[in-house]
């Protein structure tokens, strides 16, 4: 999520550059049933102005969809 978030926001964390379309504004913890387990208190990064979409998991999704289809 670190890697997807620098290419979405068009920079590394407190690099100044103007190809920077929003800005990090910190983490939010979010618990996460896999296959293999529940993953808790996973961090998810967020943004100041703009909603990022994950490619992990969807939004405000608690479990997998490998988890709903076993």
């Amino acid at each position: 999520m670190e890697k997807d978030i620098v290419v979405y926001t068009g920079a590394e964390w407190n690099e100044k550059t103007n190809r920077r379309i929003d800005y990090r504004n910190g983490y939010r913890y979010r618990d996460l049933l896999t296959i293999y387990g529940n993953i808790e208190r996973l961090k998810v990064p967020r943004l100041r102005k703009q909603r990022f979409r994950r490619k992990v998991f969807k939004n405000y999704r608690r479990k997998m969809e490998a988890v709903d289809r076993a």
